[in-house]
């Protein structure tokens, strides 16, 4: 650290304490008020100066108290990535330059540090995240939040997205606002919202064959044959229906925006109690999207008759097959994630600029 970088964190240091100065001086004439003032400061700036160049332990101390941290709602942060491009590196390095210069401290999950050769850097595994991590910031698009937020989701720890991706539902900031958006939300202006995932579990002849968890959506589809499957559904222990169709898609209010909506699925506010069952291109003209609470439990019977075997998919990843009399329940996952965003994000805004939704038409309510 310069000898520059060190005089600047003083003055900081030094113009706090001079915050308090009118409640210890009051009474006092202006004229004299002035020079003391004026003194104190002289004083101050050479006297720690003087105790921080002589004196590394000192140095240290004091900076630590001089700098913007004690500021900061989020000391130390997480970077994490997961596609090996070019711009989701180049967005990385900018991003640690900022946080770096904020004087804060800075861990790289332990493959992002790898992907991007990054070996001087500090470091740490998933796991290792809590008690160490403040906040992780991940960097790419929907897809490597969703993967990335399955991963962190068992320690509790937020998220906040920068945009490397397509659409961004779930990543707010855009590469080229990193500098003038990420610091405030560091500094405690933002807004969080609490989704919840899904879990599900695979059952043949009354046994678990596997389990997974998402956060957007659970998939029934047939796989790679391009055919019709047969299967009940299931809410509650209460039958609901039987159908032949491409599949079916069972998703939470965060992956309303994603392949449900694709399907004809409603949207859903993200931070609404619901899930929402979006059947895929059924043989009937009457079969429509259900909405949900978010305690039901659902249940889907694979048919006896089918001649394929239909698999399950978690979050577009994490394909499981399953055979005809296998059944797939699905309920809400009992951890939550925590999404960070800046203060004026807003769902309908982005809803606009991500599906193309109109503007204003210029016209003025009362009361605006």
């Amino acid at each position: 650290m310069t000898k520059q970088v060190i005089f600047h964190r003083m003055i900081k240091f030094i113009g706090l304490l001079r915050g308090n100065f009118g409640s210890i001086t009051k009474g006092v004439p202006k004229g004299c008020l002035r020079l003391m003032k004026k003194m104190t400061r002289v004083v101050m700036i050479r006297g720690i100066t003087t105790i921080l160049w002589s004196v590394r332990s000192w140095r240290t101390v004091v900076l630590s108290i001089g700098s913007d941290n004690f500021m900061f709602k989020f000391n130390r942060i997480g970077l994490l990535a997961s596609l090996d491009i070019l711009a989701v590196k180049d967005s990385l390095y900018k991003l640690e330059g900022v946080l770096l210069d904020a004087g804060l401290e800075v861990v790289f999950e332990s493959r992002t540090a790898q992907m991007m050769g990054h070996t001087a850097a500090a470091q740490r595994t998933i796991d290792d995240f809590p008690g160490n991590i403040d906040l992780a910031i991940v960097v790419g698009g929907d897809g490597s939040m969703l993967s990335m937020a399955r991963k962190v989701a068992a320690t509790g720890i937020p998220l906040l997205g920068i945009n490397r991706g397509r659409l961004g539902f779930l990543t707010d900031i855009s590469p080229e606002d990193i500098e003038h958006r990420v610091m405030p939300v560091v500094r405690g202006e933002y807004q969080r919202t609490q989704r919840f995932m899904l879990e599900t579990t695979i059952i043949r002849n009354g046994s678990i064959i596997a389990t997974g968890t998402a956060l957007n959506d659970i998939v029934l589809h047939p796989g790679m044959p391009l055919r019709m499957l047969e299967f009940e559904l299931y809410v509650d222990n209460e039958f609901v229906y039987s159908q032949r169709s491409d599949g079916l898609i069972v998703a939470t209010p965060t992956g309303s925006t994603a392949y449900a909506l694709s399907a004809g699925g409603p949207l859903l506010f993200p931070e609404l109690d619901a899930i929402v069952v979006v059947p895929l291109n059924p043989h009937t003209l009457s079969s429509r999207a259900i909405a949900l609470q978010g305690s039901a439990r659902i249940e889907l019977r694979v048919g006896t008759r089918n001649e394929l075997m239909p698999q399950i998919t978690c979050d577009g990843h994490n394909d499981y097959t399953t055979q005809p009399g296998d059944v797939i329940r699905i309920a809400k996952h009992p951890k939550e994630i925590t999404l960070i965003h800046p203060l004026d994000n807003n769902f309908y805004s982005v809803c606009r600029s991500k599906l193309g939704w109109g503007s204003r038409l210029g016209v003025v309510a009362d009361g605006e």
